[in-house]
This record gives structure tokens, sequence and C-alpha cells, in this order.
């Protein structure tokens, strides 16, 4: 199996895993899978990247679009103008499914066609204007800003560092940053920072920004 082929097989892996929680209705474990596959299809879109044809990167763009578009549905209380369905995601992961063999059909989903992109940063900004930079290395995870919505408050955690006895010990470590209510449940999706080998004596330097993704006044208490 060529590791293309293996590439693909995890998604697929990854899809189904976030299908089922999507179909049980286990929204925030959903949410999770589709936006980590999202994410990861993007990447491999890069400009640089010689594992798949222009049109195949076409394909997984357009992919990637759906499945972060059904994320940021299944974790909002709101309506949304451009939302993907369920039957939607199954589609899509035909799509992904035969991603290796060739789609000839035209893209299944409606999805306005994404641009490739030779990096990894994303650019976004907050309600009075000013724009922040997130550089999502690999293997990190931080999702972008939430959308502003009056009378409510976002609410960013920042990670500094940490002090470790032995900290020249640790290879590529990084935190996991997530909310879970009084049972111990994700209530909102957890998202890993970019790894960090910045020592400084016992500590390790992160200076890493994660936002929470609900507000405040919308997370359950206890």
């Amino acid at each position: 199996m060529t590791e293309k082929s293996r590439t693909i097989n995890q998604w697929y892996v990854s899809f189904e895993k976030g299908k089922d929680f999507d179909s049980w209705g286990q929204l925030v474990e959903a949410a999770e899978e589709y936006s980590r596959l999202a994410r990861d299809l993007k990447k491999h879109c890069a400009l640089g990247n010689k594992m798949f044809q222009e049109e195949q990167k076409k394909l997984m763009l357009k992919m990637s679009a759906c499945f972060e578009k059904r994320s940021k549905i299944l974790l909002s209380t709101q309506a949304r103008d451009d939302e993907i369905s369920f039957d939607d995601i199954k589609k899509v992961g035909e799509v992904l499914r035969n991603l290796n063999v060739g789609w000839n059909g035209p893209f299944p989903v409606r999805i306005e066609e994404p641009k490739t992109s030779d990096t990894d940063v994303t650019e976004y900004g907050d309600e009075n204007g000013t724009e922040h930079v997130s550089s999502v290395a690999e293997g990190g995870s931080l999702l972008p800003r939430i959308p502003f919505e009056e009378g409510y408050h976002r609410l960013v955690v920042r990670i500094n560092q940490i002090g470790l006895k032995d900290a020249h010990v640790y290879i590529n470590p990084f935190f996991t940053v997530s909310v879970k209510d009084a049972n111990g449940v994700n209530v909102t999706p957890a998202q890993d920072t970019t790894t960090s080998n910045r020592v400084n004596g016992k500590f390790i330097n992160f200076d890493t920004d994660v936002e929470i993704q609900k507000p405040i006044e919308k997370l359950p208490r206890g």
C-alpha cells in the first residue's frame, strides 16, 4: 500500500468515527473529529505537497470546507443559511472513499471552492478590527476565534510557560486545552497547542493563546 493510500484510509477511518458520533448525537466529539479531519486535508493541499494531484487537491479543499462547516454547525446554537446536513456529510464521505481511484462526477454538495494555500498561517480579526495571526504548526490543532456576539464574552487561555524539574528531557511537549462538564464530558473541542522545545532552565516556554470555542455565558455551570 502506498503512502497516499494509507493516508486516505486514515482519513476515511477518521470520517467514519466522526459520522458515527454525529449519528449518535455526540455533537462535541463529532465536531472534534470533523475539525481535525478538515485541518489534515487542508494541510495536504499546500502548494509544495507532491503526494496529491491538483484535481485531488481541489476535491480535498472542498471536503475540508464541508467538514469544517459541519463541525461549526454542530457546536452552534443558531440556524445557519449555509448548513451542511448529515446527509450531505455522508455524500462527502463517498468522495473521500473514492479519492484515490478518482471521482468523476460533480461534487455532491454545493460549496464555494476554496483556494489552494502555500502556508499554514490563518489570519482573523476581532470585533474591533484588530488582526491576529495564529500559526498552527504540524501536530497542533488550535482553532480560530469564534464569531463575536453582542452581550457575550469570549474566553482566551494564555499559556506562557510551564515549570518542570527536568524540563530538558521532554520531547516536543504540548498542552491540550478543553472544557468539561461536571461529568467529565467535553463541552468544547479539545485543542492542542503547537509543540515547543524552547527550554529556559526549568521552564518550557509556549507563549500561546487558546480561545475556548464557546462564550462564557454558554458554558455549563459546575
